[in-house]
């Protein structure tokens, strides 16, 4: 019988850790019901979504990443590690944002990792979805306002993604009548890139992401698609300055943790090297979008 439960259900848990799941989902389960109601009293039909990033020295994308989600994304909470420019102002300054600040001896894989595996906690018996992402990973479907309301309707916990590293040759201008996603249309299939960023937080009782969350090992009621469901789309390689300058930035601030296990071994690379790569990427692009 507890066979069948895992087949149709999509049981997951660790070892030993049955009954810890369990008694999560029964939590959640209960915070779900007051969710329902408080949707039902407050006259709330649409299902709200909850955004979660954590954020360094992001002026520039900011405003693109605001643009694109404000369209489904009901509140925004972005982990902020001491930026120096002016991200705290922008994200304090748009009215469903709360910046929440954190302090690191430098840039270090592992706390941000900790902070992705339990930040969307806090949207249980407040949200139906959450997304968990980095600012530069945009969420792209052709029809957001129906795709939560089919993951509902067809009781999808965590629909599978297809992952792009997108690419041009310089950082487009932020204006107010035209989003990232028309600017840059080009990218290469990432694998890496297909990550697990939207999901119930009622269904999921642990997200287990691995560092650099590209990976992960989810406990919980986690009932997936067999094909992907949206894009991840992932605006990093924006021209040769832009890369250039982010590298320049994040290898002064490498921590020493990230060093010796190698995370984000990307950053530290010689200039020439990165530049190939944005080069080859350039060549080889696609139209995604």
């Amino acid at each position: 019988m507890f066979k069948k439960v895992i087949d149709k259900y999509g049981l997951r848990f660790r070892k030993g850790e049955r009954f810890k799941v369990i008694f999560g989902l029964l939590y959640n389960a209960l915070l779900y019901v007051k969710w329902r109601i408080y949707k039902w009293v407050h006259g709330i039909y649409h299902p709200i979504v909850h955004y979660y990033a954590v954020c360094w020295n992001e002026e520039r994308m900011l405003p693109f990443m605001f643009q694109h989600y404000d369209s489904f994304v009901d509140k925004f909470f972005i982990y902020d590690n001491e930026s120096t420019d002016s991200s705290q102002q922008l994200i304090t300054s748009h009215p469903n944002a709360t910046v929440i600040p954190f302090q690191t001896d430098g840039f270090n894989d592992e706390i941000q990792n900790n902070i992705k595996n339990e930040c969307w906690k806090a949207s249980r018996g407040k949200a139906d979805y959450v997304i968990v992402c980095d600012i530069d990973e945009f969420l792209y479907t052709p029809e957001t306002n129906t795709f939560f309301c089919q993951l509902r309707t067809k009781n999808i916990s965590m629909p599978l993604s297809r992952g792009f590293d997108m690419c041009s040759s310089e950082f487009p201008k932020f204006t107010a009548s035209s989003r990232l996603i028309e600017k840059v249309k080009t990218g290469i299939y990432n694998q890496d890139y297909s990550k697990c960023i939207l999901f119930n937080p009622y269904k999921v009782v642990d997200i287990n992401y691995e560092p650099g969350a590209h990976f992960c090992h989810p406990y919980g009621l986690i009932l997936s698609t067999t094909q992907p469901q949206y894009y991840v789309l992932h605006y990093k390689n924006l021209g040769f300055d832009y890369v250039l300058d982010r590298a320049r930035q994040y290898r002064k601030r490498m921590s020493e943790e990230n060093i010796a296990k190698g995370y984000a071994w990307e950053y530290l690379v010689k200039e020439n090297a990165i530049k190939n790569r944005i080069y080859n990427k350039l060549l080889n692009a696609q139209i995604i979008i």
